[in-house]
């Protein structure tokens, strides 16, 4: 567990001593979301490891329950322990494929009980938790320490927990001692013959093997191995260097990619509001989107951009408007496919020349089976784009295989920023701050799917105020009760610096107007 905790280091300043006394609802969705992570980088050598003694599945099966934790996540409004936990608890028990489903969700479950009447936890909480979560678990197995199944990593963790809890306050100390107990438990395994499950069919032939579900529980559990460092001093509140020129990081561009720019970010507020309307290119007809022609034009006036699928620019929308275009470039698989990481560059620099392009948006998949081909496509259109003074727009996307941490979003914007992509698209998470402080160039956010509109202008102001350079939403635009409103107000908190409440009221009062 002490893997996911590394976002909570970060926030102490270099040298000082991490210590962690009380936990809530957050840190417990962060660990989550943690461990989500890692059985989703893991869960084929998971698959590979049970399929020398059991069926080959335990990755595939763990895996759609962590996706299914992430959804509830994502969707649920619960803000208390027990209920966050009961609900989790049961999203498990419905994942079918095995012992490994109920296991875990007895898992949560009894966690849950254990946090009954506690807003927050402590170390000695903590441990108290985590015990009742093994109890319960114990009512659903036999199996005991040296019989080859998760309890073997299980045990030994809570055990640890135990010692540090009863040892000093600090929860991430006893957190680290549980998942290095927890490692070596699974490693133990290697050595035992399986006494439990199919794997208990091939007798001593099980001896060599390390066991599936006890690797996964430590994956669960263990220290980040990956010998990557987090810095811990993001430098917040420090201003970048003095530039002479108004957009983030481009001093050193070319007069032509500089003159693109100048027409993305506005030159008194430094930011920019682009209207995203490509999701035609994966997602056919959109709602709000049906008819282009009659959805666009009306939002044109507020908006700074058009982000767009040059099909849809050159049969919709009249060029007349004579607005910059953030040029859809990359194309792929639509939502037909459960994996949409495979794209190709779909327009080349000649047919983007031709469109005017103020820039070329490509999708990366960073994290997925797609994630070298998607780099490839980046580096191959920033390439092309450096010849022709047009910057490139690198757009995070985040899959079913992908989790929205600040660890992930961190990640993927600094190795596109690297890359060279001139703009970085993302979507707004905890901690922003520190994504916008480590990419060295601008960062704009998606608005992601439907908001009430007072909450996407919450999450515009937000993200602004945590140092992005503008917005590029669709969805909370041209689905919103009055998608002119809606863009007059973002505009207001974008180039104006207004509050979301008094932008929100400008939103209602231009709607009944």
């Amino acid at each position: 567990m002490e893997w996911t905790w590394h976002h909570i280091l970060d926030s102490f300043p270099p040298g000082t001593k991490h210590m962690l006394a009380t936990i809530g609802t957050k840190e417990l969705k962060q660990m989550i979301l943690g461990a989500v992570e890692q059985i989703r980088n893991k869960h084929r050598y998971l698959s590979e490891l049970d399929s020398a003694t059991g069926d080959g599945d335990h990755g595939t099966t763990i895996l759609r329950g962590m996706n299914s934790l992430a959804k509830l996540l994502d969707e649920t409004a619960t803000t208390g322990l027990k209920d966050l936990l009961y609900e989790l608890g049961w999203a498990m028990l419905g994942v079918d494929g095995g012992s490994t489903g109920p296991l875990l969700g007895s898992l949560l479950m009894g966690m849950s009980d254990a946090t009954e009447g506690k807003d927050v936890l402590t170390c000695q909480d903590v441990a108290a938790v985590f015990t009742g979560g093994l109890a319960n678990v114990r009512k659903q197995t036999k199996a005991q320490v040296g019989d080859k199944t998760m309890i073997d990593a299980l045990a030994p963790a809570i055990d640890a927990l135990q010692q540090e809890a009863e040892a000093g306050p600090d929860i991430l100390t006893a957190l680290q001692k549980a998942a290095e107990a927890a490692e070596a438990g699974a490693v133990s395994t290697k050595d035992l013959q399986a006494r439990f499950g199919r794997a208990k069919n091939l007798g001593e032939r099980t001896i060599g093997h390390q066991d599936p579900g006890a690797t996964s529980m430590a994956l669960h559990t263990m220290a980040d191995q990956t010998g990557n460092k987090i810095a811990k001093d993001y430098g917040i509140g420090i201003p970048y260097p003095k530039q002479t020129f108004h957009v983030k990081g481009m001093d050193n561009v070319d007069w032509g990619m500089k003159d693109r720019l100048s027409r993305i970010f506005n030159l008194k507020s430094g930011n920019t509001i682009m209207l995203a309307f490509d999701h035609g290119y994966i997602m056919g007809s959109t709602a709000g989107l049906e008819r282009l022609d009659l959805a666009i034009p009306p939002l044109i006036p507020y908006i700074d951009v058009l982000m767009a699928t040059r099909g849809a620019l050159r049969a919709a929308i009249a060029p007349n408007y004579n607005k910059p275009v953030a040029l859809r470039c990359s194309a792929g698989s639509s939502v037909l496919k459960d994996d949409m990481s495979s794209e190709v560059i779909g327009v080349n620099i000649e047919d983007a020349i031709r469109m005017n392009a103020s820039c070329m948006a490509i999708q990366t998949f960073i994290g997925s089976n797609g994630e070298c081909s998607s780099i490839n496509n980046l580096v191959k259109t920033i390439d092309a784009g450096n010849r022709y003074g047009i910057p490139t727009l690198g757009v995070v996307a985040v899959g079913k295989e992908m989790a929205r941490t600040t660890k992930y979003f961190l990640l993927a914007t600094r190795m596109l920023a690297e890359f060279g992509a001139q703009i970085i698209k993302t979507y707004y998470c905890d901690e922003f701050e520190k994504i916008t402080a480590a990419c060295p160039v601008p960062i704009v956010i998606a608005g992601g799917k439907k908001l009430p509109e007072s909450d996407a202008l919450k999450m515009a102001y937000n993200a602004i105020q945590q140092g992005a350079s503008g917005v590029d939403m669709g969805r909370n635009v041209f689905q919103a009760e009055s998608p002119v409103a809606m863009i007059q107000a973002i505009r207001a908190i974008v180039h104006e610096g207004e509050t979301p409440e008094k932008a929100f009221d400008l939103y209602n009062s231009l709607k009944n107007a």
